[in-house]
């Protein structure tokens, strides 16, 4: 199984653990989400869908490259 095919299977289950990770860094100011045990920090994008128009928020992966800002999207975050 490849991980692809496992985020498409599992994206609906995705989706609201992102959304749960959106409102808990939030509610917290960034205390909590930021950093997890092993992993690089996280930041929220805020964000508009091109076709629905919708407003969406997703938190992302990020490290710096000395004056440059690197982010990086994929899905399931």
């Amino acid at each position: 199984m490849d991980y692809l095919g496992w985020a498409d299977r599992n994206w609906p289950l995705l989706r609201r653990l992102m959304g749960g990770h959106a409102t808990i860094y939030r509610a917290s100011h960034g205390l909590i989400g930021h950093r997890f045990p092993g992993a690089p920090p996280m930041l929220l994008v805020d964000h508009v869908g091109a076709k629905s128009g919708k407003r969406r928020t997703s938190p992302l992966v990020y490290t710096v490259d000395g004056e440059n800002l690197i982010l990086v999207a994929s899905k399931g975050g």
